[in-house]
């Protein structure tokens, strides 16, 4: 069976305009078990296995997971990939075909200041339970300067954003570490140039202030 060619076939007989692609960023797919589809931001992903009867479908809108499903029903999964690449198509239309991912929800219905709060709240959790290495002292510090924008954990290293779940190449970000207490501020992670190092929190968070701009503005939706 090649997976691509069932689907296509599937979403012809809904006269579906959605027509799968072959190759996908100058990467040729294996049509046999994946199948790929994308309208502008939204994009939808397809595959199996030669030991399964079961199709896997991701959807996602501007490069974040909006939802997945798992089923044995090819044309289900063409219905749903037809609804969800026009535009106007909201997700929450069909959330009882899928699982909605809980971050996208989110974004759909939390405030700006919700999803960081929650954000924050987890991470310093984490932190608290030994799940990140980081001081749990200085991310309460850090929160209690640059709430407003979103933080990230890479291999217990701390940076930020200001587009709430996505990574802004445009804004400039120092990367935060925090081992056997020392903190440390470098341009990227496990990087040699180390922008400043000290043992005293107060000094970090002077340092952040000079460094991290972002006009006190609050981390933006990207879905608005």
């Amino acid at each position: 069976m090649n997976l691509t060619l069932c689907l296509q076939s599937e979403l012809d007989k809904i006269n579906s305009s959605v027509k799968l692609i072959n190759s996908y960023n100058n990467v040729k797919i294996n049509t046999e078990f994946y199948a790929f589809a994308e309208n502008k931001d939204r994009f939808a992903h397809v595959s199996t296995s030669l030991t399964s009867n079961e199709y896997f479908l991701q959807i996602e809108d501007k490069e974040l997971v909006t939802a997945t499903l798992t089923t044995n029903k090819l044309n289900e999964i063409a219905e749903i990939i037809d609804f969800w690449l026009k535009e106007s198509s909201s997700i929450l239309s069909i959330q009882d075909k899928v699982e909605i991912d809980s971050f996208y929800y989110d974004l759909l219905v939390l405030t700006e200041k919700q999803i960081l709060e929650k954000r924050w709240f987890n991470l310093i959790e984490r932190i608290e339970n030994k799940e990140i290495e980081f001081s749990f002292e200085l991310i309460k510090e850090i929160k209690t300067h640059f709430w407003k924008l979103y933080p990230f954990f890479s291999h217990d290293f701390l940076w930020f954003s200001n587009i709430i779940g996505v990574k802004n190449h445009n804004f400039y970000t120092p990367i935060i570490s925090s081992f056997n207490g020392n903190f440390e501020i470098r341009n990227e992670v496990y990087g040699k140039n180390v922008l400043f190092s000290s043992s005293v929190m107060n000094e970090i968070i002077q340092k952040l202030d000079e460094l991290v701009k972002f006009n006190n503005e609050i981390s933006k939706n990207p879905l608005k």
